[in-house]
């Protein structure tokens, strides 16, 4: 059955181009930050941002293109191109801020180290791509890996009970689990 009076939302290609571990992806970053000088590139969570401009004030690159989401900094985006460094736990947090700054591509440079992976299940993703022989230092990118992403995202928005405030995904992640603890 179709519903004529949903709107149409044009979806958005998420890529997500995971490192083995964080020092990795930092360097990434630092690499792409240097090649592309009007990238911006966009925390979720204060802890990260504040690791990623101390990263980049070690290498003398512009700390002032790190932002932490949220709305007073949606201006500062303009029409540059964008790098988010990590997922948010929710899918809905996600897609909301896609529609708000009406982009079709998010690309995410991950680590199979943050929490968010651990959750959906790195640690095995991790051992297959060892014994694969891929180096550490390449970016993986996988159907596979953004699809368990995306179902543990799935899994956060639809048990999330209002706004979270985090410092980081970790914290956030065991804020919602704690949310829904029912007890015995």
């Amino acid at each position: 059955m179709f519903n004529f009076f949903k709107k149409n939302i044009p979806s958005v290609t998420v890529r997500d181009f995971c490192f083995l571990a964080e020092d990795y992806k930092f360097k990434a970053l630092s690499s792409l930050a240097l090649q592309e000088s009007q990238t911006v590139f966009l925390c979720w969570f204060s802890d990260t941002h504040k690791l990623l401009v101390n990263h980049f004030e070690a290498l003398e690159l512009r700390q002032e293109r790190v932002l932490l989401l949220h709305r007073s900094n949606y201006l500062k985006i303009g029409n540059k191109k964008i790098i988010l460094v990590e997922h948010h736990p929710s899918l809905q947090v996600e897609e909301d801020f896609y529609k708000e700054i009406n982009i079709t591509t998010a690309d995410y440079y991950n680590s199979l180290t943050e929490p968010i992976f651990k959750k959906a299940g790195a640690d095995k993703m991790i051992e297959l791509i060892k014994k694969m022989g891929v180096s550490d230092e390449g970016a993986i990118q996988h159907s596979i890996i953004s699809n368990a992403i995306k179902r543990f995202q799935q899994t956060m928005s639809n048990s999330l009970d209002g706004f979270i405030n985090a410092a980081s995904q970790e914290e956030w992640i065991k804020k919602q689990e704690g949310n829904n603890y029912t007890g015995m």
